[in-house]
């Protein structure tokens, strides 16, 4: 009995002074990890990161086809640069929104499609649609509205989350342009400096991190979308007709209404010179010439053929000033999300036009992240950068969840 209870006295102080240790590996957590790394490994690899990170349905087929594991989730989402959908919220007439949508079809950025619609809203609301949110806000037209409240709250609530705002209006006199909003949201005032001349772009910017850098990169390097259909190229106060013929563009410069030898064409990436009707040349670049659009790039020598307007940006702060002509009147001025733009439709809008506009709304849209489609999970980010048209750095999140 006694060599009894000595052996379980013995047992239970080994218990005590060596415990047992448990070590919990997690490889089956490390084992999600790795399969997402080498998910987007593989994508880069076979040349389509850029494309599964930006469209989520041709992505789930490559994770399908790659690995078909049925309790495995995969999520793959790019950020911090364009998003290839967008709606933006504008106080906009049903014929405005749809002029306005026409104008961003065929939009592709490094041959990516980017899809734009807009949705009616008023200045005291435009800071959503309805129970969707927004990326972005457009004001087309001068508003009494603008005196409202409602709608300085509503803009800063966009700004609050990411996403800007582009106004394009005239005033009609000191009141209108120094109201509260204007002020407060997108930092003009009335101005003193008569509008004369031609528009440019104010100054080169210093850096990436110049306010003006990006909307004159996207200017510049975005190509403006042209219709096949339509087959009409526009600038300054000079249209040509174009037609896709194999895989070159030919445009009709001897204006005869059809392309012959005489008439210039361009191939895919190739350089070329246009002439306004004073005769004065204007480069451009073809960047893509495809069965329904054509996308044409601009020049860094290029000048609008409008002047600017009465306006100024507040304190004096002259380096906001993203265009202007050359009596010194500002044609957009920019703020931290927001830009103020002349309003280019008074006389018909040009191609050129067009695409300034397109490149500030592309400018101040919301670039953050998505957010990830299933609760739990791990999550991984990587940098990737691609350069077609222009040099564009984007954030690549993959998200990997097992289904219990």
């Amino acid at each position: 009995m006694e060599l009894i209870i000595t052996g379980i006295l013995l047992f239970v102080t080994f218990g005590l002074l060596f415990p047992r240790f448990v070590y919990e590996t997690k490889w089956e957590d490390a084992k999600l990890i790795l399969t997402s790394r080498d998910v987007v490994i593989t994508s880069d690899r076979v040349g389509l990161l850029y494309t599964h990170s930006f469209n989520p349905t041709i992505f789930q087929e490559f994770v399908k086809e790659l690995f078909p594991v049925p309790e495995i989730r995969l999520w793959l989402s790019g950020s911090e640069t364009i998003r290839s959908t967008l709606l933006i919220a504008c106080n906009c007439t049903l014929t405005q929104i749809q002029q306005l949508e026409k104008w961003f079809d065929g939009l592709r950025v490094n041959g990516r499609e980017i899809n734009v619609d807009f949705c009616q809203t008023d200045l005291t609301t435009i800071d959503r649609c309805g129970e969707q949110e927004v990326e972005a806000a457009f004001i087309f037209g001068y508003s009494e509205d603008f005196k409202e409240d409602e709608t300085l709250e509503a803009l800063q609530t966009l700004i609050e989350y990411g996403k800007g705002v582009v106004e394009m209006l005239n005033f009609a006199s000191a009141e209108q342009a120094n109201l509260p909003v204007q002020q407060e949201i997108f930092r003009i005032q009335w101005g003193e400096i008569a509008p004369a001349g031609e528009t440019n772009f104010a100054r080169l910017p210093d850096n990436s991190l110049d306010l003006i850098y990006g909307p004159w990169k996207y200017f510049y390097h975005i190509p403006v979308p042209l219709s096949v259909t339509n087959g009409n190229f526009s600038f300054r106060d000079t249209t040509y007709s174009f037609w896709l013929v194999g895989d070159e563009v030919c445009f009709d410069t001897n204006e005869n209404n059809e392309c012959d030898v005489n008439d210039l064409q361009v191939k895919v990436e190739e350089s070329f010179t246009l002439n306004d009707s004073l005769n004065i040349p204007y480069n451009f670049s073809l960047r893509y010439a495809k069965p329904q659009w054509i996308g044409i790039s601009f020049d860094r020598t290029y000048k609008f053929d409008f002047s600017g307007a009465q306006v100024a940006p507040t304190a004096g702060e002259t380096h906001r000033i993203l265009l202007q002509d050359q009596a010194g009147a500002p044609t957009s001025i920019l703020n931290v999300l927001t830009a103020w733009l002349k309003d280019l439709t008074l006389d018909g809008v040009k191609d050129d036009e067009r695409l300034l506009l397109i490149s500030l709304l592309l400018w101040v849209s919301d670039k953050g992240p998505l957010p990830v489609p299933f609760p739990t999970g791990y999550l991984t980010s990587y940098v990737d950068v691609i350069n077609q048209d222009m040099f564009e750095v984007y954030r690549v999140d993959v998200g990997i969840s097992k289904i219990l």
